[in-house]
């Protein structure tokens, strides 16, 4: 099958993630789906049918996320016209829908420093947690490559991790100090508890000693957000991802080196952080300088 085929080679040629090869298949398989309606194939897709599939999408989707099924079906065409499949891609002269920017959601210091101390160190679990959160803002990395870790991979003496990215793509990322105590006194202290003489590759376990995952990682940030009393919705382990990124950049750090530190491909997508800085100092002056807003405070003074 055309989709089968398609989904095996962003999997195991293109090396993406299941859960992305997943949504992948999702949108080109809603695309197959509407096209059965009209008496059309994949096979037959043209710009008009392609064109008719996007305005019924537009309905009920945000233009960011149409944008995204937009990129999947493009994918797909290049794919299908490279395999044959394909006499013309019929998405080349399609273009993208126009989206307000969008920022990533990044907390101040402070907020970071009261989320990554509210777990209760007095427990195993507590121990692994604050490692996890003090690692993944000591880092950047993204919750699949923390929780995907083995302890061969660390380097306690240097303070440096090999990491296995998107795409299958390795690179070593630092941590400072403060991450490497916290690691230090849970691998002396809380994952021999939790692995209770089971053996394990994985760097951080569950209380039973099995593979810590990136949803349950998910979990942990939340719950650590609401017990800091952190009201913004929408944290999670990208957020901190996002932070370690922009309070780099905000205390000089230089873009190229957190691009190589993050893993991005380009630096164009690096550069998002350099506008979040400046979206968070205008609102720094909208909040707290006296004439920052048009609702400034406009007291009478007497002179004399």
């Amino acid at each position: 099958m055309l989709i089968d085929e398609f989904l095996f080679v962003l999997r195991f040629g293109d090396g993406l993630a299941t859960s992305t090869v997943n949504i992948y298949g999702q949108a080109v398989r809603e695309l197959a789906h509407h096209l059965a309606k009209t008496c059309m194939t994949l096979f037959t897709l043209d710009k008009d049918a392609l064109k008719a599939y996007l305005y019924v999408e537009r309905r009920k989707l945000c233009s960011a996320s149409l944008n995204v099924q937009l990129s999947i079906v493009r994918r797909f065409c290049r794919w299908a016209v490279y395999e044959h499949h394909f006499a013309m891609d019929p998405s080349v002269t399609l273009i993208s829908a126009k989206a307000p920017p969008r920022y990533p959601t990044v907390l101040n210091e402070m907020q970071v420093h009261r989320l990554i101390e509210s777990p209760d160190l007095s427990t195993s679990s507590g121990l692994r947690n604050r490692a996890m959160l003090e690692l993944c803002y000591a880092s950047g990395m993204r919750a699949s490559e923390l929780t995907g870790v083995e302890v061969g991979h660390v380097d306690f003496k240097m303070r440096t991790i090999l990491v296995n990215g998107k795409g299958n793509k390795v690179r070593y990322v630092i941590y400072g100090e403060v991450a490497a105590e916290f690691l230090a006194r849970y691998m002396t202290h809380g994952r021999p508890m939790q692995l209770n003489g089971k053996t394990s590759h994985r760097l951080f376990v569950t209380a039973r000693g099995n593979d810590f995952d990136r949803t349950r990682f998910y979990l942990v940030v939340k719950r650590a957000a609401e017990q800091a009393n952190i009201l913004i919705p929408g944290v999670s382990p990208h957020t901190l991802r996002h932070c370690f990124a922009t309070h780099m950049y905000e205390r000089g750090a230089d873009l190229r080196a957190i691009q190589l530190l993050l893993g991005h491909e380009s630096i164009q997508t690096t550069t998002i952080y350099t506008q979040v800085s400046r979206v968070f100092a205008k609102k720094l002056i909208a909040e707290h300088h006296p004439r920052g807003s048009l609702n400034f405070s406009r007291k009478k003074v007497r002179f004399t």
